[in-house]
């Protein structure tokens, strides 16, 4: 057909790439690697014409769904009751049509495994001394780089700097995150960066999609690409899940492309993200998530009318000098009208209670100009919030005991 962008040639992928792109699900090479300096892994699928990855797209998104249909009692019963088939597939638009999944349908439990224990390298963020541990092993393994949460990692800082370990001499280069906003965040970005000495790459979907993260960002770190011919990925409304335009605020909404174990067919992340198709310099092609995914829609509270999210109190916050490093929200009622409070750190340097003054007004300010709210400010000491090893948990909502008690 006139105009119709040139297919991807499958054959020409399997002979130089080892990747059978002819079955389902696509059979890869384990034993092919490109070239270490490549910027590209499959440069022919990354960068092509959006329309002609699209077709890729559809043609593994229709036997996906047929799977699914055929081996999913779950899938069969949630599709016949919206009204919808395999037959129903005639686009990738008509994916739309189909229902999402929220994220607690598939949880039901039939078994757990257990073992009986490792004894090669034990390790368990949560228990007491693992992250003393894992700053030793930093420093005598000397690896290139970390993974975790954002949050985590400025616990690991403090941790490493008690025990007299600077940072950045444990010689991290990349430094990638996943799990809770921060890494996209860009105070907290640049506090990781000047932390220690290494790049802040920002990474996450969700653990349902895949042991790596298919949404993350290049060298050039200009946001979160979209893997989509292995995981599509539609942003979308977060009320009726319809997908949105690029340039929109929504929720990103997954599906698998060649999974047979689980697959999870527009499964609902609920988190906070922006779309857009621009060119990236890196030369892929996918969407982009430019700010990451920078908070959860069930995050948000409204205060006085206004949403809040703890994204948004957390890039404030980090911009100050002066700011401790860790920080609390509590929401209250009083009388008729909402209050909010941030508990919030103060570094040993402005102790002095003019300084403690200045640095109140300082975060009471900035915050009122990125909330759009008055706030009432309360300073601790550097260390008096606790730390978390997992994803971080700042926001506690007292308005419902208010509420509980008028009713008593």
């Amino acid at each position: 057909m006139a105009g119709s962008p040139p297919a991807l040639d499958t054959a020409a992928l399997r002979g130089t790439r080892g990747v059978d792109l002819s079955v389902w699900p696509p059979r890869y090479d384990p034993a092919y690697r490109p070239d270490p300096r490549a910027e590209h892994w499959l440069p022919e699928v990354e960068c092509a014409e959006p329309a002609a990855r699209e077709a890729l797209v559809f043609a593994k998104l229709v036997r996906q769904v047929r799977y699914a249909w055929e081996r999913s009692a779950f899938y069969r019963r949630k599709w016949q009751e919206a009204g919808v088939s395999p037959d129903s597939l005639k686009s990738l638009d008509d994916l739309a049509r189909f229902p999402v999944v929220q994220k607690a349908e598939p949880a039901e439990v039939t078994r757990i495994h257990g073992t009986s224990g490792t004894t090669v390298f034990p390790f368990g963020a949560g228990a007491q001394g693992q992250t003393l541990q894992a700053v030793q092993w930093a420093r005598e393994l000397a690896p290139s780089a970390f993974y975790g949460t954002p949050s985590y990692a400025l616990h690991f800082a403090e941790t490493a700097r008690r025990e007299g370990i600077d940072p950045r001499s444990l010689g991290f280069r990349v430094l990638f995150f996943s799990g809770e906003p921060g890494a996209g965040i860009p105070a907290t970005r640049a506090l990781i960066e000047q932390t220690f000495g290494g790049i802040c790459v920002d990474m996450g979907s969700m653990a349902e999609m895949s042991p790596w993260m298919t949404n993350g960002e290049c060298r050039h770190r200009t946001g979160m690409h979209l893997w989509q011919d292995l995981v599509y990925t539609q942003v979308c409304d977060p009320e009726t899940f319809r997908p949105l335009p690029y340039g929109a605020e929504g929720t990103p909404v997954y599906t698998h492309l060649e999974r047979t174990s689980q697959p999870m067919i527009r499964l609902v992340s609920g988190d906070r993200a922006r779309w857009v198709d621009e060119a990236c310099p890196c030369g892929r092609t996918y969407p982009r998530l430019p700010d990451g995914l920078y908070g959860r829609f069930d995050d948000m509270i409204i205060v006085r009318g206004e949403n809040i999210y703890p994204s948004a109190i957390e890039d404030a916050l980090r911009a100050v000098e002066g700011f401790g490093g860790e920080f609390r929200v509590i929401v209250s009622r009083r009388e008729t009208m909402d209050e909010l409070l941030v508990r919030a750190e103060y570094g040993a340097g402005h102790a002095e209670p003019g300084r403690l003054d200045a640095l109140r007004a300082t975060m009471r300010e900035r915050l009122r100009a990125r909330l759009g709210v008055h706030p009432v400010v309360e300073l601790v000491p550097e260390g008096t919030l606790p730390r978390t090893e997992f994803k971080a948990r700042r926001v506690i909502d007292d308005r419902d005991l208010y509420r509980r008690g008028l009713q008593r």
